[in-house]
């Protein structure tokens, strides 16, 4: 993800759904980003097994997302909520300003 080497913060990615929640409780992580379209488990199903572990209960989550799934994101109820979500196609400039915020709001 070349849009993060702009941020300059080391990261961890995942492919699909399964490897999301196989990385979760082996790291540490100050945010996280989930795709809500991964392959196997969505970004759905990751999101609640997150509250499950306690490295990532408490961890800021930006979901992202095209358009049109905003309208679930909006219905879905989970155990643990996204801070944030960003539309794609992704705007760069806007998403490292996303990142960038919630890395800040994080090491408060």
């Amino acid at each position: 993800m070349g849009m993060l080497e702009k941020v300059d913060v080391a990261s961890i990615i995942a492919e699909t759904g399964s490897e999301a929640l196989e990385f979760a409780p082996r790291h540490e992580f100050a945010l996280i980003i989930l795709d809500v379209d991964m392959p196997g488990i969505d970004g759905y199903q990751v999101l609640n097994k997150l509250a499950d572990y306690p490295r990532t209960s408490e961890k800021p989550v930006i979901f992202m997302s095209p358009k049109l799934a905003q309208a679930k994101l909006k219905l879905h109820s989970a155990r643990l909520a996204p801070v944030d979500s960003i539309h794609k196609p992704i705007n760069k400039k806007l998403f490292v300003e996303k990142i960038q915020k919630h890395l800040m709001l994080e090491s408060k």
